[in-house]
């Protein structure tokens, strides 16, 4: 029976099936170029004993481990020691993505080390129990691979279903059971830091007109670039590491003024960024980070933050301090009017937070015919709505990531007027960006990016004015193909019109999405109360005839009554923004 079958048979039996990929050395111990002798190891890194000739397993080692409660699935060396399984779920938020995260619990017993100990037959003796033999030989289990699918008893395991990918995080082993913590690559934007921290200092006090500049130790900073000593930002040519110098170095770059700075100052490495469009920003940066395009992200949907270009202003910093790498992509995300989450491969993704796009395919849900019964409910999220947004730009001391308005010598201010009146509010809800990657010299002529940033400050009040709906259900696993992020329209009495019929094919973003016991509860945000108005093709009709895809574009307006606006009960109209 395929998977889709079973997704409609009556009697079925879910299994989960987790797999653990850890390192593993292609060698064999005491064949050249492994020159090990003695008590043979277990061909990990830990237990090594001839490390020159250590050689990771592309791919590594995968250790699969099935449900405790159910039939083992495939019988080709799995292990039914799967007690329990808890997937907290992601959740796009406008300012920090929620890490997916997951909580397993494995039983244990003694254990013979078939299929894992490659040297099994030369043993003289083989005891202790798996779990603790898996932590004994593999202690650098932190940040290895740990996927988490589900299936059906009868189901080959290409035919099961990712629910999770991420990192494991702890490992804690007590009362006989396992209990492994792990969270999406997300974590490692939380975690590590960009410039990296060094802890370097200056060895010898310098003057302002020093080009020699040493420290004490530059082995990790690249052949050329930056470095930031107190207020000043210097520029060098080459290093010289038996010296732990720097030497062509040259002063009071990047607005920065020349300076005596004493021995045992610190000194952070420093980055340029030069002008660029946001989603092209973070692509560079994703290249300093090591991240492989379909890897570490979908590069696909990375361009596409740059399609259409809505005149989003350039970016330039430069990067001072040792910053979190998820708040310089923050920044530059919120920039780019755009989202990012990480998906069930384990990459980043990326989506604009437009309502409509002329590319865009969409899912189709609808009370009668995918949302379980009675699961449905809409929740008004007063706390997402601003009236007024300020944007705090062109830093003019670039060696301080203070949030303070004094280093700041530019103020951009977008307001919602109608909505801060008594009509409406009556009250002003405001949101500050103080940000880094704005400076007023990025694209010439000046009076260009100006307007783009002033454009970017209202863009952001018009979608946000209005308290977004979010709406949740519940669905089958028939409908397991919806994923955070995803476009879907959809139709329920859980959000009506002004007239209180219910709406119909409404526009929204899945932004979380959570796996219960073979059921799926989907958290949707309702995408604006206006549309981006594209440039329609000739062969667009009138508005009043126009289908849903067609409605993503804008309408001439000579459609009596409408004029390609809103009409009287609640249907989508356009603007310019």
């Amino acid at each position: 029976m395929t998977y889709a079958a079973q997704l409609a048979s009556i009697t079925r039996t879910p299994i989960y099936l987790v797999r653990l990929t850890m390192d593993f050395c292609s060698r064999t111990f005491g064949t050249a170029p492994c020159n090990a002798t003695g008590i043979k190891c277990y061909n990990t890194r830990p237990t090594c004993v001839f490390t020159t000739a250590y050689q990771k397993v592309a791919g590594g080692k995968v250790y699969k481990f099935t449900s405790a409660d159910a039939p083992i699935p495939f019988k080709a060396g799995e292990r039914p020691y799967l007690v329990s399984v808890s997937v907290l779920p992601t959740e796009i938020n406008e300012k920090r993505t929620v890490l997916q995260r997951a909580s397993l619990v494995f039983s244990d017993e003694p254990d013979g080390d078939v299929g894992i100990d490659p040297y099994l037959s030369s043993r003289s003796s083989v005891q202790g129990t798996f779990w603790t033999k898996f932590l004994a030989r593999n202690p650098n289990y932190l940040g290895r691979l740990l996927e988490i699918l589900v299936g059906f008893s009868g189901e080959p395991e290409a035919n099961f279903q990712r629910i999770f990918y991420g990192k494991i995080q702890t490992m804690r082993y007590a009362d006989h059971r396992l209990y492994l913590e792990s969270a999406d690559r997300g974590v490692d934007l939380s975690d590590e830091y960009w410039p990296p921290k060094l802890g370097l200092r200056l060895r010898t006090d310098i003057s302002s007109s020093e080009p020699i500049i040493s420290l004490t130790d530059v082995s990790d900073l690249p052949a050329t670039g930056l470095i930031c000593i107190e207020d000043e930002i210097i520029a060098y040519t080459a290093k010289n590491v038996a010296a732990n110098s720097l030497t062509g170095c040259t002063r009071a770059q990047h607005g920065t003024t020349a300076a005596a700075h004493g021995a045992n100052e610190n000194v952070d490495r420093a980055i340029y960024y030069a002008p660029q469009k946001p989603h092209t920003q973070i692509a560079l940066m994703f290249t300093d980070w090591g991240y492989t395009p379909n890897v570490e992200y979908k590069s696909t949907s990375l361009v596409a933050l740059g399609t259409p270009d809505f005149k989003l202003p350039l970016t330039e910093a430069v990067i001072c301090k040792p910053t979190k790498r998820f708040d310089l992509l923050a920044e530059l995300l919120e920039l780019a009017d755009a989202y990012q989450w990480t998906n069930l491969d384990g990459q980043f993704e990326f989506a604009r937070r437009v309502p409509n796009a002329p590319s865009r395919t969409y899912q189709y849900l609808s009370d009668a015919s995918n949302i379980v019964l009675r699961t449905g409910r809409s929740d008004y999220r007063e706390d997402a709505r601003i009236t007024r947004f300020l944007v705090y730009w062109h830093r003019f001391i670039t060696t301080t990531d203070d949030e303070d308005t004094k280093y700041f010598a530019r103020l951009d201010v977008g307001v919602s007027p109608d909505r801060e009146a008594p009509e409406w509010y009556d009250k002003e809800y405001p949101e500050e960006l103080f940000s880094r990657f704005l400076m007023s010299d990025s694209e010439s002529p000046s009076e260009v990016h100006d307007r783009n940033v002033a454009n970017f400050a209202l863009r952001n009040v018009f979608r946000r004015r209005d308290t977004p709906i979010e709406l949740q259900c519940d669905v089958e696993l028939k409908d397991e193909g919806i994923r955070v992020g995803q476009f879907v329209r959809i139709s329920t009495d859980e959000v009506v019109r002004i007239d209180g019929s219910p709406v119909s094919e409404q526009l929204f973003q899945c932004i979380k999405r959570e796996y219960l016991d073979f059921q799926f509860r989907l958290t949707f945000r309702r995408l604006g109360l206006g549309n981006v108005a594209y440039v329609a093709p000739n062969s667009t009709p009138v508005f009043s005839s126009a289908d849903s895809d067609d409605k993503v574009y804008g309408f001439i307006a000579n459609d009596s009554p409408n004029y390609g606006m809103m009409d009287q009960i609640g249907n989508d109209g356009y603007v310019i923004i």
